[in-house]
């Protein structure tokens, strides 16, 4: 009894894993050689590869989908491959696209935004089964997310063999192609006035309602607010020398919404100036939007400034006491 085993499929096929058994009858040749004849097979004993690629796209720095802020920042794309040929050689072409509109994300220069990259398919990089390879390859973008505000890229990926496209993971919808930028936008009021105009005083309240968009529900995030003077363009400060700050975490329930940061300053010199509220939204203590327009009505506080002059009905310092 022969049983026959096949232990290496041909190229672009999985392993035929069935035990095939024949019964010798006759005596072997003289070689002591066997030939064996499968015979005529009405299907391909062996299933051919399907390759096969998901990818997993994330921020450099904060690890996951919540996109940093700032004009140089790496996205990272972990492609995951699966059923490719050992020794054979494979490209992996991405690009980023724009949620909102399903289109191709583009730079401040009107081009798109890709990455490539050609890999050969060895026992060092891949897992080798009956199976076929699998293993993962990164890709890295470079975005200017300050053009990104409130705006959510997915990665959208092809995998390609002799300049053809054999696998794709194109789905504008999935969460582990996404990463989103959060956009924030606040309006500053004196709580004594409910207005934008101050209330000059040694303890005034100025209430900033900052609005954010594109957060992830669940995830933990702080806003931290500066006054800053609008002429100089410089953090105010204490009598102490220290800038006057506020700052709230919190975890969103939804996308959007708006969290109040509460300043108490002494605005009582303030008159013929304007103060200015900059925002800076946080996650795991990494800067991920900004709203620092010193130009911006909706983040600014402005105090009035009178003067007055007196002079007699001559128009002079003098006059005659009468009734």
């Amino acid at each position: 009894t022969v049983a026959i085993q096949e232990t290496k499929a041909p190229k672009g096929f999985k392993v035929d894993k069935k035990v095939y058994v024949t019964h010798v009858d006759n005596d072997l040749d003289s070689k002591a050689n066997l030939a064996y004849n499968f015979g005529a097979t009405p299907e391909q004993p062996n299933k051919p590869l399907v390759p096969r690629i998901k990818t997993t796209a994330m921020s450099e720095n904060t690890k996951n989908n919540v996109g940093e802020y700032g004009k140089k920042i790496k996205i990272i794309d972990k492609v995951q491959y699966k059923e490719l040929s050992e020794g054979e050689e494979y490209t992996v072409k991405g690009k980023l696209m724009d949620k909102e509109t399903n289109k191709p994300l583009k730079d401040k220069d009107g081009k798109e935004i890709t990455a490539e990259k050609t890999f050969t398919v060895t026992k060092d990089n891949s897992t080798i089964t009956d199976d076929g390879a699998s293993g993962t390859v990164e890709l890295t973008y470079e975005v200017d997310s300050t053009l990104l505000k409130g705006k959510t890229t997915v990665i959208f990926e092809k995998l390609f063999y002799n300049d053809k496209e054999v696998a794709t993971h194109e789905d504008i919808n999935d969460e582990g192609q996404s990463i989103h930028f959060p956009g924030i936008k606040t309006t500053a009021k004196s709580k004594e006035s409910g207005t934008n105009v101050g209330h000059p005083s040694k303890e005034e309240t100025i209430i900033d309602v900052v609005k954010y968009d594109n957060l992830i529900p669940g995830k933990e995030y702080t806003v931290k607010g500066t006054l800053m003077d609008k002429d100089t363009k410089k953090p105010l400060k204490d009598k102490d020398g220290k800038e006057i700050t506020a700052e709230k975490t919190f975890t969103p329930e939804k996308a959007k919404g708006s969290v109040e940061l509460v300043f108490v300053y002494d605005s009582s010199i303030r008159q013929g100036k304007a103060t200015v509220v900059f925002e800076d939204l946080e996650y795991d203590k990494i800067k991920v939007a900004v709203h620092a327009d010193i130009e911006d009505k909706d983040q600014t506080i402005v105090y009035p400034k009178i003067g007055t002059t007196l002079t007699g009905k001559d128009g002079t310092k003098t006059v005659v006491a009468s009734k």
